[in-house]
């Protein structure tokens, strides 16, 4: 039973054994967005499905959706950068400009 829990949200609950376990979410392609319970004492090994099954057609859809969302955010961020840049650039011709105002008025 192959689980991943990148990036996800995770709350603390007590396991049967007496120690804490973890509920966290699953983002592989079998399983995306998909809770499950975990012990974090390793010789317990308890593993529980927190959700029920996904249908097949959430199964096929999430993933690229979320590829996609990640793809944006990704393209986003370079946009976000180019416009930092910009605006940077924009206020130090706006300096200079004004520095040459000034020059040519009292200079």
């Amino acid at each position: 039973m192959s689980h991943s829990s990148k990036n996800s949200n995770t709350r603390s609950r007590l396991c049967d054994c007496g120690h804490l376990g973890m509920v966290k979410t699953s983002w592989t392609n079998d399983n995306p967005g998909r809770r499950f319970f975990i012990c974090e004492r390793i010789e317990c090994g308890k593993f529980k499905w927190w959700d029920p099954p996904m249908c097949s057609r959430s199964k096929a859809i999430i993933p690229d959706l979320l590829r996609r969302l990640n793809r944006h955010e990704d393209e986003m961020a370079k946009v976000e950068l180019k416009m930092k840049k910009y605006k940077r650039a924009c206020h130090i011709l706006s300096s200079m400009l004004l520095l040459q105002f000034v020059w040519i008025l009292f200079g």
